[in-house]
C-alpha cells in the first residue's frame, strides 16, 4: 500500500456528486493520478462511484488537450448589463438657463452679441 494525497475536490452541478483528484504513490510503481467520482448515499455518506487511474504521460496529454480546447465548452459569458444602464446627458460647454431651450444661447450671451 502507498500514500494518497487529495489534490482537489471539485463540486458538480449535482450537490450529491463530487470529483476527487488524488495523487497515489507506491514504492513499487510510478505515481498515478486517480479521478474519483464520488456520490452521496443517504445512510452511508460519500462513496466511490467510478475511479479512473491515469499514468504520468496520460495526465500530461489530458492537460494539454484540455488547455487546447477549453474554449469549446466554456460556459457563455454572463449577460451584459449594458441594457440596464441609463446614460446621463453629456455636459455642455455652457450651463443652460432654465428659460432657454437646449442648444440656444443664454439671453446674456445674446445681449453681448448685439453690442
Amino acid at each position: 500500500m502507498g500514500d494518497e494525497k487529495t489534490l482537489a475536490t471539485i463540486p458538480s452541478a449535482d450537490p450529491d456528486t463530487l470529483l476527487e483528484v488524488v495523487l497515489c504513490t507506491r514504492a513499487t510503481a510510478p505515481p498515478v493520478i486517480e479521478l474519483r467520482r464520488l456520490s452521496w448515499g443517504e445512510g452511508i455518506g460519500w462513496f466511490r462511484q467510478h475511479t479512473l487511474r491515469l499514468e504520468a504521460g496520460e495526465v500530461s496529454h489530458l492537460c494539454a488537450t484540455l488547455r487546447r480546447y477549453h474554449r469549446r465548452w466554456k460556459p457563455p459569458a454572463a449577460p451584459s448589463h449594458a441594457a440596464k444602464i441609463i446614460p446621463f446627458p453629456r455636459p455642455t460647454d455652457q450651463p443652460q438657463d432654465s428659460g432657454s431651450p437646449p442648444g440656444q444661447p443664454k439671453p446674456a450671451a445674446l445681449a453681448e452679441l448685439s453690442r
